[in-house]
């Protein structure tokens, strides 16, 4: 986990799933702002993720800005009645709006 620096890296996980309840949100930092970004991600791999997510987190130094709202996968934002969920599309969980 290295998400600072020339190369930022940070693992892949499992997107698998037969349904929506195979998934859950991962909430995954992109900046020192703390801007976030939600990634489907299947339940199993829900301990995994906050682990490494932690890692990433403490590398950020505090940048002193206002973190832009949380992105989904389908590249939108949360709006007045929109929000954040979880499907399970084609076979992988995916997040978006609605």
């Amino acid at each position: 986990v290295m998400c600072t620096g020339a190369t930022p890296t940070f693992p892949s996980f499992d997107k698998t799933c037969a349904g929506a309840t195979d998934c859950t949100i991962g909430l995954h930092q992109i900046n020192c702002c703390g801007s976030m970004k939600a990634i489907g991600i299947n339940q199993a791999e829900k301990t995994r993720f906050a682990a490494d997510e932690k890692i990433c987190e403490s590398q950020y130094p505090g940048c002193g800005c206002a973190a832009a709202p949380t992105v989904a996968e389908d590249g939108r934002s949360e709006d007045v009645g929109k929000t954040i969920v979880v499907e399970c599309q084609a076979g992988k969980c995916m997040t978006l709006v609605k």
